[in-house]
């Protein structure tokens, strides 16, 4: 296999292994695609992608000041190669950081000129990590209709790309929202349809996203008796992956 075939092959494995959370795994296989990339001509733009997983595979293990310092040097070189759309793109990952961090309002400025700076390059296909990251700002904020419209057009455009292996956070998150709204049978049915997605395709929550998850999880079943969430939970876990994303898109215009 030539050496950029090889890279990429890791590059993709590697991210396989993350979302089965494999994550020393998935080190290796970057190292590995990382050994490849310092033989390539052009280094600059090698060195980006190495600090973009890096940044990462730090963020989804939940090391947030790594993960924060490696974007922070991220941006530098992108401001002076002037790569702007490569910079919207990490400006959304950049923002996801700073919302797990607890800096909502600086979140939500980042997830906003991602999407600003993408569309402007006419990168919009690739603003679904920072329409969620938007969602999340507004659902934290106890906005829920602004909360809803940004996780549908993520889902939207996930969907149109045939990103289905991103679809069960997603559905965390319309569980979430209608555990705030006390609507506790649909967030049982919304957590059943993502555990049941992630079942079927092998992958499991980072552990950035599992505080809030068993948050939410467990209060939610101190509202509702067992039987109550159990058998919501298993009318969301027969549900059609394709059904659950017209469900969730009802009312949505792109």
């Amino acid at each position: 296999m030539d050496e950029p075939r090889a890279k990429y092959t890791l590059w993709h494995l590697a991210d396989i292994a993350i979302l089965r959370g494999e994550y020393d795994l998935a080190k290796k296989y970057y190292q590995e695609a990382n050994d490849y990339s310092s033989k390539s001509g052009n280094q600059a733009q090698e060195n980006i992608y190495i600090q973009v997983h890096d940044g990462w595979l730090a963020l989804i293990t939940g090391e947030l000041e790594k993960s924060r310092q490696t974007y922070e040097a991220l941006f530098k070189v992108l401001k002076e190669m002037q790569w702007d759309e490569f910079a919207g793109f990490t400006m959304g990952r950049y923002g996801l950081v700073l919302f797990h961090s607890g800096q909502i309002e600086e979140a939500r400025n980042y997830f906003e000129k991602s999407i600003a700076q993408m569309e402007k390059v006419g990168g919009q296909n690739n603003t679904d990590v920072s329409w969620y990251g938007l969602a999340e700002v507004e659902r934290v904020a106890g906005n829920f209709p602004a909360a809803t419209r940004h996780y549908q057009r993520s889902l939207f455009l996930r969907n149109k790309l045939q990103e289905y292996i991103h679809f069960p956070e997603i559905f965390d998150s319309l569980a979430k929202l209608f555990l705030l709204q006390n609507d506790f049978v649909q967030s049982a049915r919304w957590f059943g349809c993502s555990d049941a997605l992630r079942k079927k395709f092998g992958i499991v929550i980072p552990p950035v996203d599992r505080p809030d998850y068993d948050k939410h999880l467990d209060l939610l079943k101190s509202k509702m008796s067992t039987e109550e969430f159990e058998s919501a939970w298993e009318e969301g876990a027969k549900i059609h992956m394709n059904a659950a994303v017209a469900l969730a898109l009802q009312g949505y215009e792109p």
